[in-house]
């Protein structure tokens, strides 16, 4: 799934820095990892470091840029296509271990917001993830933007998927 969100931290003044994170946004994905895996402050700045990423992984380590460059892909969909360097197993594996940067063409660094309400100004992904005192919380733009948590984002997630099957 191609849904945006972005990630962001409030920071002990009270400003808001953030990225955006181009693939597969929703609750039961970024947000379900976000809260799982990137609990630790120390992780979350990492990741915030990194500026704009293509996807999420289960680490804030961009190894994916360097086999980029060495294969001559500009694009990591073309690691796929490289079937004679790298098999299909071993990209989904990669892709799915650690987070993916992206391209230098189109990478952004980390943007920083007076508050919560400039950030949701600014960033107008449907899912806007918050790291705020070690928890994780998310302000969904499908329902209203109001500041909910993971695990009631994943439900209301679910349920409407239930209901659309």
């Amino acid at each position: 799934m191609s849904t945006p969100s972005t990630i962001a931290r409030k920071n002990p003044n009270g400003t808001i820095t953030a990225i955006n994170c181009n693939y597969d946004g929703y609750p039961s994905s970024v947000g379900t990892l976000l809260k799982e895996r990137y609990s630790d402050p120390a992780k979350v700045d990492a990741l915030i470091k990194m500026g704009d990423i293509w996807s999420l992984g289960n680490e804030p380590v961009d190894v994916i840029t360097p086999i980029m460059a060495a294969l001559g892909c500009k694009y990591p969909y073309e690691l796929v296509v490289r079937q004679g360097k790298l098999d299909e197993k071993t990209v989904d594996e990669l892709l799915d271990m650690y987070t993916r940067r992206i391209s230098d063409k189109y990478a952004r660094e980390a943007r920083t917001y007076d508050d919560v309400d400039a950030l949701l100004r600014n960033e107008g992904e449907a899912y806007v993830y918050v790291f705020d005192g070690g928890k994780w919380r998310v302000y969904d733009g499908w329902h209203g933007r109001r500041l909910v948590t993971i695990a009631t984002a994943v439900r209301r997630e679910r349920k409407e998927m239930a209901v659309a099957a």
